[in-house]
């Protein structure tokens, strides 16, 4: 039996790290590699965590960290044993994964993508990952996506071969999901008392906040009385204040001293290890990004019964909530351009769309039983048994 490693960049806050973390606690490995320290989920199990690349990316800083990829590779080569098996997530530890099995092959590298590389890296400094994709990704042994969308992404823009690649889906503890889900939020009082809407994303652009307090603000000048509660960390915090602001929207960074009377427009909060027992607790889960891979925060909506709104953005959420030959699991409404802002006819658009399905309690109630229904297909026993297969049944000749 072939030992096996996990790189990852780091067990920060994230999608990604999410299913990494289900994958550690439910498939054996020797060892975890991260290249940054940072460890913010719950492993279940003792692993052995290696931290591989923080020094390098002390001494390169942020903005050049790739020039870090072969020392980082070369460390992890002398950390694993010959003939073994690394599955690695995200960019740079794929990178790094693929390089170090070209330049010391002692490994088999297995790598998953989890986003569109062509969307994800459109713009700025992005033609640097498409290059590497492009260069590296076909000398992976195996590359896992976990969206239809993604393997037609890399075979028809990057060269790697349709043969190569495999899609799992994002796996589920359903369960633990539905049981987290019925803790109180400290904000009970908020749900009790106006229909809610709720999103759950890291702050970053393409996630597409700012499109969303222009939606609300829509809605409230169409006269619904709604309350938007955003869960989440990440760059673009400031300008998503400065946003609502400039709105006239109320926001609030607390969980404490509300009263019926005075339920803010927003409610702002980090990150949260338990998500769940707010998106339960919504009227609608919304999520207006701009590209997903497969997106956790609807699946994980679609688990907690409720009535999921999303753009139908590159690719995740429509193979979600459009499963063929079955009832939709949501709605879908236009996606938000990444090169400007959101036209009126969109944003009305969303708003008018929020509206009638909240004033339509059957057609909400036949799209929230059906994502329930949907949500049973991505638990997390069938996806780990795809997961296992592709670690152990490789038969590649050794290096």
């Amino acid at each position: 039996m072939k030992k096996k490693y996990f790189l990852i960049n780091s067990l920060n806050t994230g999608g990604a790290e999410r299913q990494a973390t289900l994958i550690l606690n439910n498939i054996e490995f020797e060892k975890i590699f991260l290249i940054e320290d940072r460890v913010d989920f719950d492993l279940t199990k003792k692993l052995k965590i290696d931290v591989i690349g923080q020094s390098f990316y002390s001494l390169f800083g942020p903005i050049s960290k790739l020039l870090s990829l072969p020392l980082i590779s070369a460390k992890l080569s002398k950390n694993i044993e010959r003939n073994s098996i690394v599955l690695s997530f995200l960019e740079m530890s794929n990178y790094v994964n693929i390089v170090s099995s070209i330049l010391f092959k002692k490994h088999q590298a297995i790598i998953s993508l989890r986003t569109i590389p062509s969307m994800q890296y459109s713009s700025g400094f992005g033609f640097i990952h498409r290059f590497l994709i492009r260069t590296l990704y076909h000398r992976a042994e195996k590359v896992l996506c976990n969206t239809q969308g993604a393997k037609k992404d890399l075979f028809q823009n990057y060269g790697v071969k349709n043969s190569q690649i495999e899609v799992i889906p994002n796996g589920y503890e359903i369960a633990t999901i539905e049981n987290l889900a019925q803790e109180p939020t400290g904000i009970d009082l908020v749900f009790k008392t106006v229909k809610t809407l709720c999103y759950v994303a890291r702050l970053t652009p393409g996630k597409g906040h700012i499109e969303l307090l222009s939606i609300l603000k829509a809605l409230k000048d169409k006269g619904a009385k709604l309350c938007l509660i955003l869960l989440g960390s990440g760059p673009t915090k400031r300008l998503i204040l400065k946003e609502a602001k400039r709105l006239s929207l109320e926001v609030t960074e607390s969980t404490l001293n509300f009263s019926e009377s005075g339920i803010p427009d927003v409610i702002l909060l980090n990150f949260q290890k338990n998500p769940y027992k707010f998106v339960s607790k919504a009227t609608v889960f919304i999520s207006p990004s701009k590209w997903e891979g497969l997106p956790n925060a609807i699946i994980e909506a679609l688990i907690c019964n409720t009535l999921v709104v999303s753009s139908d953005c590159p690719s995740g959420p429509k193979e979600v909530l459009l499963p063929k030959n079955r009832r939709p699991a949501g709605a879908l409404l236009t996606t938000f351009s990444t090169e400007g802002p959101a036209t009126k006819r969109q944003i009305n658009l969303w708003a008018d769309k929020i509206i009638s399905l909240l004033d339509n309690p059957a057609e909400c109630q036949a799209l929230t039983q059906a994502g329930k229904s949907r949500s049973l297909d991505f638990s997390k026993d069938s996806v780990i048994r795809e997961w296992n297969k592709y670690l152990t049944q490789s038969d590649s000749p050794p290096p």
